[in-house]
């Protein structure tokens, strides 16, 4: 495609938080964010992903488009027998 991958930070808090920085101007752009969520911390790089596509609108990107190669809470698409509740609604809400 061409591109160049924007400079862009992610780090934690003392506490666990996590706090995104991108180090370029975004405003008018259309973004491509590339995020994994394979590995054991899948719940962290779901909020890297939200954080950063919160961060992008707060700056006035044109159009976010994330990439998700293998998209977390997948398998729980329907309801089961026990109650089990509907993950990827709100994920795909956003």
């Amino acid at each position: 495609m061409g591109l160049t991958p924007a400079a862009c930070s992610v780090r934690k808090f003392s506490n666990g938080e996590t706090s995104v920085r991108i180090h370029e101007s975004v405003r008018d752009e259309d973004v491509f964010i590339l995020q994994t969520s394979c590995g054991p911390d899948v719940n962290d790089f779901l909020m890297e992903l939200l954080i950063l596509i919160s961060a992008c609108k707060t700056a006035s990107a044109r159009r976010i488009t994330a990439i998700v190669p293998c998209y977390p809470y997948a398998r729980y698409t329907t309801i089961s027998p026990g109650g089990l509740s509907v993950y990827v609604t709100p994920l795909s809400l956003y």
